[in-house]
């Protein structure tokens, strides 16, 4: 709960056109941006997560970031969520980050550690281009197909776990 935007079921058919959010902030929530079970086709351009429990959580796929933020949450940034975690999660992933900044997840308010990114049972896969992922950890577990491209993973704990063809392209690691 606690969703400063949520969407579910957007029964996108024909030509695939979801919703399109741009320069959007989303601050102080429980979550910054949900998109629940079949929450299809949406784009989200230049938006900012920051100071939200979660910034984002993926449970459908051909959801779509491109540039923005989303920094500085107090447990996770982005929270990917597939259908080996759970079978309602059935066209789970296979969409894309781009540009985006994804740093320090952690290590405010309460809590003592935090995830840049967590993705759990991913089966369709997901592509993150050109995202810096800076001073927190990366945690894949049950996933497929997830790639990294031309990414910085500067600072971070990589932390694998029953993922496959995960692919590191071209991407700085310090």
């Amino acid at each position: 709960g606690g969703s400063g935007v949520y969407f579910k079921n957007t029964n996108v058919t024909g030509l695939r056109q979801g919703a399109r959010l741009n320069e959007c902030f989303f601050n102080g929530n429980n979550i910054g941006y949900t998109a629940d079970i079949s929450a299809e086709y949406i784009t989200l351009s230049n938006c900012y997560f920051q100071y939200n429990n979660i910034g984002v959580i993926v449970r459908a796929g051909n959801n779509s970031f491109s540039g923005g933020s989303i920094s500085d949450n107090y447990t996770t940034g982005v929270k990917i969520e597939g259908a080996t975690l759970n079978p309602l999660y059935v066209n789970d992933g296979h969409g894309m980050f781009t540009g985006v900044l994804i740093n320090h997840n952690k290590n405010t308010g309460a809590y003592t550690s935090g995830y840049n990114l967590h993705v759990d049972g991913i089966t369709l896969g997901y592509t993150f281009s050109g995202c810096h992922f800076y001073d927190s950890k990366i945690y894949l577990k049950n996933c497929v197909g997830i790639t990294f491209t031309a990414c910085h993973l500067a600072f971070i704990a990589i932390d694998l776990q029953g993922s496959l063809g995960t692919m590191v392209n071209g991407c700085t690691l310090y």
